[in-house]
């Protein structure tokens, strides 16, 4: 198997995957080139961008009968059909593009192997001015500043908008930050490479949780210590799959019947239909850290996967579940209802504008980051084995007796035999 895939890269069209040992590219200018009779001279107007071609000449494999013609087949129904989709390459980038004819062959001499040679035009989407690049390169920087864009502007948001004008309210208000910083510190507290980090962060916790009084009055400087000193875990540990896990224990932060519950933290009554303006105040604020916190844990999940290396297909279709649905509730909160009871007694709604705009822009990178990773990740499959020992079996399936991490993926622990149904990866 390693010999067939030798000096190959895994790329995808529309969501098939394929293995290309050979792709060229043309791209450059569109130039209009005008010579003139009997004078030596040549005029070049340029004409824009050219929207790059891709020569493929590629395969689809498999040491699995059934399987090899599945995916042989399922990359020729994208080839045969009129749609024009994504091609991802891991260097080249992400590319919106047609394609025409195709030629597909098999040969004896090399079985499960089904070649094809192909040529991908970039095109524009959905009617866009086709002299626009629609391709790009996402990247682990990009995402990384395109969070803390989103983090900068969900705290101005919110503390724009958070206002606690009686002594009532700022006693609600100081009760919010205590349970954020306790919420937090219950959340995050654990992952600290040694006992000494996850003291430290710990200390940071407490110090929000002390001084909650004076972020009820100074909401700036509260939405910034919570988003900045607790939210901003990069350091405290090198396992990001583990700060992802940890960042979604916020996504239900101040939500009715969770352990953080608004209603329940403050000390004042919250009502859903205040009939005072000192009640919706104090019900818009709770709204405010709910919104602030769920959304602002978004933001850091949707940086961390988009600084991840994944190396299963699991693992990118896990992040994308869990970013997906809570996309869908945070981008809900941050569209205020102009109806809510709230603002009929007099309160300002929170103008959530920039921020849903940055963690849009957010989603976007990450997905495609996400996409270009899936490229070249192995995906889990599942075969019958009969029984031998694990080495023989990772021999077969990877031409390396030493790769077992399939044991662990089916919880199994004698390596002198390994038999029936288990998940392996692809490569």
């Amino acid at each position: 198997m390693s010999t067939v895939l030798e000096n190959t890269i895994s790329c995808s069209y529309k969501g098939v995957q394929f293995f290309v040992d050979r792709i060229s590219s043309t791209s450059g200018r569109t130039k209009a080139n005008y010579l003139f009779l009997n004078s030596g001279r040549r005029v070049s107007k340029d004409l824009g961008q050219f929207p790059s071609e891709f020569r493929i000449s590629g395969f689809t494999y498999s040491l699995d009968g059934d399987e090899y013609a599945d995916k042989r087949d399922a990359l020729r129904s994208v080839l045969d059909s009129e749609l024009d989709g994504t091609f991802s390459h891991p260097w080249a980038g992400e590319f919106w593009c047609a394609h025409d004819t195709y030629n597909w062959s098999e040969d004896f001499s090399e079985l499960n192997i089904c070649r094809f040679d192909f040529v991908l035009r970039q095109v524009a989407k959905d009617g866009a001015n086709p002299l626009t690049p629609t391709g790009e390169l996402f990247n682990k920087s990009q995402i990384k500043n395109l969070a803390l864009d989103t983090n900068r502007a969900l705290q101005k948001s919110a503390s724009d908008s958070f206002l606690a004008s009686t002594v009532a309210n700022r006693e609600s208000a100081q009760s919010l930050f205590e349970s954020a910083g306790a919420k937090m510190k219950g959340a995050f507290g654990s992952l600290g490479d040694s006992l000494s980090q996850a003291n430290d962060y710990a200390d940071k916790a407490l110090d929000i949780i002390d001084q909650a009084q004076y972020y009820a009055n100074n909401p700036l400087a509260g939405f910034a210590a919570l988003a900045d000193g607790l939210l901003g875990i990069d350091g405290l540990t090198a396992d990001i799959y583990a700060k992802f896990r940890k960042v979604q224990a916020m996504f239900n932060f101040g939500d009715s019947g969770s352990d953080t519950s608004v209603k329940s933290s403050s000390q004042q009554r919250i009502a859903d239909n205040p009939t005072t303006l000192e009640g919706a105040e104090r019900k818009k604020n709770a709204d405010v850290m709910a919104t602030f916190i769920q959304s602002a844990a978004l933001a850091e999940a949707f940086g961390q996967a988009g600084t991840s290396d994944p190396e299963t297909t699991d693992e990118i279709d896990e992040f994308q579940a869990v970013l997906d649905e809570q996309f869908k509730i945070v981008t809900d909160a941050l569209t205020v209802d102009n109806e809510d009871i709230t603002f009929k007694r007099g309160t300002s709604q929170p103008d959530y504008t920039e921020p849903m705009y940055k963690m849009i822009e957010l989603r976007s990178a990450t997905e495609g980051y996400l996409r270009q990773k899936r490229a070249n990740a192995a995906y889990v499959k599942t075969i019958t084995v009969q029984p031998q020992p694990a080495p023989n079996l990772a021999y077969s399936l990877y031409n390396d007796s030493e790769r077992l991490e399939f044991m662990e993926m089916n919880g199994l622990t004698d390596i002198s035999e390994v038999s029936g149904v288990l998940r392996v990866l692809s490569k």
